[in-house]
């Protein structure tokens, strides 16, 4: 994930991830679903939660992913902060 910008107090964003070539001929774009899987972190200190692709196409239902995107959160830094995986597809 490349470096964001991020407010001292809040920071809401989503960050573009990249667009999976579904092969020849094959359909492009968001898919019809939509999975997510996140990670929370608190203070630096502790961290958790599982915000692979794997995780996020299982939430979703996707079996074939065509976009993948991250949403970056943070609130009153360093207190609290939340990546969240943004996967498309079928």
């Amino acid at each position: 994930m490349p470096w964001l910008p991020a407010g001292a107090v809040t920071t809401d964003m989503i960050a573009p991830g990249r667009v999976v070539p579904s092969g020849t001929g094959g359909a492009t774009g968001p898919g019809l679903r939509q999975g997510t899987a996140s990670c929370k972190a608190v203070l630096f200190i502790a961290g958790r939660g599982d915000c692979s692709i794997q995780a996020a196409a299982a939430a979703g239902g996707i079996t074939h992913i065509r976009t993948i995107d991250w949403r970056y959160e943070n609130y009153l830094a360093p207190i609290f902060y939340r990546y969240t995986l943004i996967v498309t597809g079928d």
